[in-house]
């Protein structure tokens, strides 16, 4: 659900913190379910914790974005 209402300019992507250690640690992740919005960089543009339903999630991550595209001076619509 979560993946299909979520722009085109997004990439959606899990970790599994028990087998990739190392990615849990290079971005701190402590807590679970950490979410994380990350440029082609790998820096850590917004992130939170928490349980978060979908529509809430999906609200999180396109206002997020949005936001970060507007700063680039992308039309996000």
């Amino acid at each position: 659900q979560v993946k299909s209402a979520m722009n085109s300019s997004v990439i959606y992507c899990e970790i599994n913190t028990d087998k990739d250690k190392a990615t849990t640690q290079k971005f701190g992740i402590r807590a679970m379910p950490t979410y994380k919005l990350v440029d082609s960089n790998e820096k850590v543009l917004a992130e939170g914790v928490g349980f978060k339903s979908a529509n809430d999630f999906v609200s999180w991550i396109n206002s997020g974005t949005k936001s970060l595209f507007e700063n680039w001076g992308i039309n996000w619509d």
